[in-house]
């Protein structure tokens, strides 16, 4: 009948064989073959190109980044986003709930204010290390009420055009 023996205190990213042993009253047995080897998993990578657009809405900053090369074992569960209006001397994040997309969008940030984004990615063992940072990106007002005038170009039963500007 198969036995199941679960283990803890491994080290993460460690290469293991197991073996095992009966022990009844007569003793111990010889020690079995070694299993297969496994590794244990560790955190993941480091995302890569991390970049910011506008969304086009007031105060938000749309970013975007390549997932790591490695989840480190154990499939990404979620992707941290942080910014900072200080060239990196402190960090805020972005509370965005639980996502595995590779992009986000931030919102509530201050209007005119430079800020730069960083990203780290998050499987079942913890947080893997941050991206390198992004290029600075300022948000700005999108003002809805500006209207443009619209030309409007007609052509007349004898071919002349009219413009007008509405």
């Amino acid at each position: 009948f198969p036995v199941t023996i679960s283990t803890s205190g491994l080290s993460a990213a460690t290469s293991y064989t197991f073996t095992v042993t009966a022990t009844n009253s007569y003793g111990t047995s010889n020690a079995s073959s070694a299993s297969n080897s496994i590794t244990t998993p560790s955190a993941p990578g480091v995302p890569t190109s991390v970049t910011v657009s506008d969304p086009g809405t007031d105060g938000d900053a749309l970013v975007s980044w390549t997932a790591p090369g490695s989840n480190g074992g154990s499939a990404i569960t979620d992707y941290v986003v942080q910014y900072s209006s200080n060239s990196g001397s402190s960090w805020a994040t972005f509370s965005d709930g639980t996502s595995t997309s590779t992009s986000a969008t931030v919102t509530g940030l201050t209007l005119n204010t430079a800020y730069i984004f960083r990203v780290a990615a998050v499987n079942i063992i913890g947080t893997g290390s941050y991206s390198d940072p992004s290029s600075s990106f300022t948000p700005v007002a999108h003002d809805s009420s500006v209207m443009f005038p619209l030309q409007v170009v007609t052509v007349g039963a004898s071919g002349a055009f009219y413009r007008d500007w509405e």
